[in-house]
């Protein structure tokens, strides 16, 4: 595009020096204020020609100066020598008339990748937050500009759908509705096709059971326990939970709608799971994986960490599994899927210790 007719017009200054055609590369310039791009070969240049890198420079400029007065309003040098350049405003007219009129404006992929886009992660029972927005907008900026590049991309929005919060709605609707069957061990018949709860019950249970989690202990440790039985498969929980995410996902696919943010997958955390057994196993038998007071963890501090990195806990002392465990078994699932060249994860900045572990 643009930088590829500067580099060929400097590059052949360069060969004119008896020097390397690529040291003539143009990138934009460190420093806007000064100039719009620059070249930094004449620092490179000076060990192969034996001469000072700003000599160098001076003859490169001299010749361009002389050559190229249509294209550059001013070329400069700065330091030892790096070569400045500001560009005639019809220069950038008229190739940009040229782009204009080429496929994707002149861009060419040279080497096209299978990419997967992790972004939005929004909670299922849970309200959306500008926390969500941030990477939600960011991450389909993304996906779409490797679209646009020829990439394979594939998104997901990775809803969280398989923690702590489940556990939570679930003890709320059996507090507040003990007698359905949801909550009965003994119960064999076929569960209710319509939800027990409508979307503003949602935002109210959470927010609710929330608060009485944080200042009960025994709520607390409830709520593990039936977060626990869920990733186990109990039957009325499963039932109730697939209630929680149909609800849900109405109100998320609104503001997706709305946004013109469309995912390829629409899986959550809960999709792994069938991933999580045989991935411990593994980690296991690679005494990755050792237990720690109940736990099962994985210790992934390393001797560059300049701060307390803690394992991850993989299975907690009730059984459940935490964030980190669904995170590394979606990540064995998109091997598996996709055989993916990346994966490029959006997230908030809160997240970044989970992100390091």
């Amino acid at each position: 595009m643009l930088l590829s007719p500067l580099t060929d017009l400097v590059s052949q200054s360069f060969a004119n020096q008896g020097l390397p055609a690529e040291l003539g590369r143009v990138i934009m310039a460190d420093r806007p204020d000064l100039a719009d791009v620059q070249c930094n070969g004449a620092l490179q240049g000076a060990k192969l020609a034996g001469k000072p890198p700003r000599a160098i420079a001076e003859s490169i400029v001299a010749e361009l100066k002389e050559k190229a007065g249509d294209v550059f309003t001013d070329i400069s040098i700065a330091g030892p020598g790096f070569i400045n350049f500001k560009i005639r405003p019809e220069f950038l007219a008229k190739q940009l008339a040229v782009q204009n009129g080429q496929e994707k404006f002149g861009f060419a992929q040279a080497h096209a990748q299978k990419v997967v886009v992790d972004y939005c992660g929004v909670n299922i029972a849970k309200a959306i937050h500008v926390g969500h927005m941030r990477p939600t907008i960011i991450g389909d900026a993304i996906q779409r500009l490797y679209r646009f590049a020829g990439h394979d991309v594939i998104t997901d929005v990775h809803l969280g759908d398989w923690g702590l919060p489940m556990g939570i709605v679930i003890n709320e609707v059996q507090r507040e509705q003990p007698d359905l069957p949801y909550f009965r061990d003994d119960y064999t018949g076929s569960y209710p096709e319509t939800p027990p709860f409508s979307l503003d019950d949602l935002a109210r249970l959470y927010p609710q059971g929330s608060l009485r989690t944080k200042d009960d202990k025994e709520e607390r440790a409830k709520v593990g326990i039936i977060t626990a039985k869920l990733q186990g498969g109990h039957p009325g929980y499963r039932a109730l939970w697939k209630h929680i995410v149909a609800v849900s996902l109405i109100d998320i696919r609104k503001i997706t709608d709305f946004l013109d943010i469309n995912f390829d997958y629409w899986y959550g955390e809960s999709d792994a799971h069938p991933y999580i057994a045989p991935m411990l196993e593994d980690l296991k038998q690679r005494n990755l994986a050792v237990m720690s007071d109940g736990a099962l963890v994985m210790h992934v501090v390393e001797e560059s960490d300049n701060k307390e990195i803690p394992p991850i806990i993989l299975v907690k002392r009730d059984g459940g599994v935490m964030y980190g465990t669904t995170d590394l078994a979606t990540i064995v699932q998109r091997q598996k899927d996709f055989h993916p060249d990346q994966i490029i994860y959006v997230f908030d900045q809160r997240q970044e210790l989970h992100i390091t572990q």
